[in-house]
């Protein structure tokens, strides 16, 4: 093991470390100074001392080394290209030193450069990881698929040419597997690929000085990756997703008085799944020891009850005795209940409303469960959209009746899994207004009927497909909830989308006018899906977060619209041309696989024709289109934020489609944390379509009560 005087050198020698953004020269030389303070009161000061400074710290004399050294490596998260908030202009390093140990207590790894170079360091410098590393985290990163550096793999023995994230993790994994203490905290939540879940499940399954000190574990398949070698001692969280095979087992339980299983009763979190989404058999196999029921601050289940014709083997109905009598509901401050019934939609199942019916009885009598902070609401996706009337009367309702009797609710969740728009076509015969009335009530029925009360306490309202769940829209889009901004930056958005897209010629008639608007709704679709599914804001190791500003964004992959629209167009459109050397018609085809991805019912084809050039029309802007839309929708969404507000009057962060907003007391509204509320100065330079200036358009309105 090398002393503290060959790492010192080394973090000189690389320049302010590797845990530090960019390098720092400074002005004067740093001269060891003899401290008289008693170590505990340094420990204390050091405690205010900024990510960036810490390196200098390390340099000067031997206690604040030693200090410092432990508080610089304690605890290292890595981050890789986060969304800043949008006051620091883009600018990592000062959101980095105003952020990363103020508010999360760790270091964070936030560029490529940086985290190589702390691999380099560990790997030089085993003993940090022995001496003072006690949690690693690794959060989701995209765009770093190859990295040209060669390095060499110690664990095959292997020279590699190209360097990708799962080589680096690979690295990680080794480099803690032999050098960790029981004392490290693993948190490994963003896995690469497959071939990465499979080495993390090697890494700890198999190396006992790892899975000492594991404090999350995900068991997918076999329940025996718990208690096999032996069940990690220092285990908190507990992921399951089992094969429902295993649950099909008359014989098979989870059996707490075993050594297998008892670790189900020291559980700060836990989850319940299967490979199909029967949580509730898998919380029906646990046998408690002497009817003592688990009591777990965190719980977690998802269960989706199917069609009857389903031909999953295991096909429960939703049952709230079984939920009630495994668990300790009472003591529960966070819970997340991704649950649905797909009878909805025929009216052939009434489990769902009947389960929460039965979860107000009990909140009703046990002085609505005072400790629950933070709920979430989930579904599936369905086969069938809910009409209004059936979404207010077989899901709303009975979910909105339990949530009212929450005395302490701050914090909630609410995500439909709803993917694509429901009403499309002309056959309802209901206008425009009429729709938006519909939507508008929808909502107020919701929201209004149950929040005006004098116990609202809700701090945090995450509304994930908002627009796709609440809304019900009409192929007028202009008309549509989706088009209330008159700002001229509105109107030249559509203006580019149409470019770009879905061309059209300059004077065109009334059917290509309607296919315009019909092809915004799926370019929207589009957009909505990837914030829906694409964003996550990193928050390590704090629980429930109000204050998203003080934490970077996961913003998914950048040009979506681009990839999906123009890419996957070029590479069917080379493989026609054997087929038809004359049809010029793009073949990109939008309504995709309608288990997992958005269905619009309608074939873009007939209104879509090809970019005008081989060289794709999106290299010419400056900026991300997806993040103009995203800014289009943040203006179609005043109306609605300033509804909310209205009705949380505690409310200080909301999200709706993956867009966050925090409340700016001195503006009295809701401002986006990490999208722009106004379009780019350059935008107002770039040219304008002729076409959409040329007749007037309707906008929709939101006005309730």
């Amino acid at each position: 093991m090398e002393s503290n005087t060959n790492i010192i050198k080394e973090l000189n020698a690389i320049n302010k470390s590797s845990v530090v953004l960019d390098p720092i020269q400074s002005t004067s030389p740093i001269v060891p100074t003899s401290i008289t303070l008693c170590e505990e009161i340094l420990e204390r000061i050091i405690e205010y001392v900024g990510q960036y400074d810490l390196p200098r710290l390390c340099l000067t004399c031997k206690l604040i080394s030693a200090i410092s050294m432990r508080r610089l490596y304690k605890s290292i998260t890595v981050n890789l290209n986060p969304t800043v908030p949008t006051k620091y202009n883009g600018d990592v390093y000062d959101f980095v030193r105003d952020n990363s140990l103020k508010y999360s207590n760790t270091v964070l790894i936030v560029t490529l450069s940086q985290l190589l170079r702390l691999v380099d360091t560990l790997e030089r410098n085993p003993s940090l990881i022995s001496s003072f590393i006690r949690h690693f985290g690794f959060g989701k990163c995209y765009g770093y698929e190859s990295i040209a550096q060669p390095f060499m793999d110690t664990t095959t023995n292997s020279q590699y040419t190209k360097r990708d994230m799962i080589c680096l993790q690979w690295k990680l994994y080794d480099l803690f597997s032999r050098f960790a203490t029981n004392n490290i905290e693993l948190d490994i939540s963003y896995i690469s690929s497959g071939e990465g879940y499979e080495k993390l499940h090697d890494f700890v399954t198999k190396k006992e000085s790892v899975r000492n000190t594991l404090k999350d574990l995900y068991v997918n398949g076999d329940p025996k990756h718990l208690y096999s070698p032996f069940v990690p001692p220092k285990l908190q969280s507990l992921y399951l997703k089992l094969d429902e095979d295993v649950l099909l087992e008359e014989e098979f339980q989870l059996d707490t008085s075993t050594p297998s299983y008892n670790i189900l009763y020291n559980l700060n979190r836990l989850q319940c799944s299967t490979d199909n989404y029967q949580g509730l058999e898998l919380l029906r196999k646990i046998k408690l020891t002497n009817e003592e029921k688990l009591q777990p601050r965190q719980f977690a289940l998802y269960h989706c009850h199917e069609d009857a014709d389903h031909d999953h083997t295991l096909n429960t109905m939703l049952k709230f005795p079984i939920f009630e009598s495994k668990l300790d509901l009472l003591n529960i401050t966070d819970m997340s209940l991704f649950i649905a019934c797909q009878g909805v939609s025929t009216s052939s199942c009434s489990c769902f409303g009947d389960f929460y019916h039965e979860f107000t009885r009990f909140s009703n009598q046990n002085q609505g469960m005072p400790h629950l902070k933070r709920f979430e609401m989930g579904g599936f996706l369905g086969k069938d959209w809910l009409r209004p009337h059936q979404f207010l009367s077989d899901v709303l309702v009975p979910l909105g009746s339990f949530l009212q009797t929450l005395v302490n609710l701050e914090h909630l969740v609410i995500n439909h899994e709803i993917l694509g728009f429901k009403m499309f076509g002309k056959s309802s015969g209901i206008t425009c207004e009429s729709l938006n009335k519909l939507s508008e009530q929808l909502m107020e029925l919701f929201f209004l009927n149950y929040f005006v009360r004098s116990n609202n306490r809700i701090k945090t309202l995450q509304l994930t497909d908002f627009l796709t769940s609440f809304i019900y829209y009409h192929p007028l889009f202009y008309q549509s909830l989706l088009h209330t901004c008159k700002c001229w930056g509105c109107e030249k958005v559509l203006g580019i989308v149409g470019d770009l897209f879905f061309p059209i010629p300059e004077r065109p008639t009334e059917v290509q006018k309607e296919s315009l608007e019909t092809s915004y709704f799926i370019t929207f679709g589009y957009i909505l899906g990837k914030l829906m599914a694409d964003r996550s804001v990193f928050v390590p190791k704090v629980d429930i977060p109000v204050e998203y500003r003080n934490y970077g964004l996961y913003k998914g992959h950048p040009n979506m619209l681009h990839n999906q629209l123009h890419e996957k167009n070029e590479e069917e459109e080379e493989g026609d041309e054997d087929e038809d050397d004359n049809d010029d018609t793009a073949t990109a085809d939008v309504t995709t696989n309608a288990d997992d991805e958005l269905d619009f019912g309608i074939d873009p084809n007939a209104f879509r024709s090809s970019p005008p050039s081989n060289i794709c029309q999106c290299a010419n802007f400056n900026y991300d289109i997806d993040d103009i839309l995203t800014t289009y929708l943040i203006h179609q969404l005043r109306p609605i934020t300033s509804f909310l507000q209205k009705i949380f009057v505690h409310l200080e962060t909301l999200m709706i489609h993956g867009i966050y907003f925090e409340y700016i007391n001195t503006e009295s509204r809701f401002v986006p944390i990490y999208d722009e509320e106004d379009y780019p100065e350059e935008f107002e330079q770039d040219g304008m379509h002729k076409s959409w200036q040329e007749y007037q358009k309707p906008f929709g309105e939101f006005k309730p009560r």
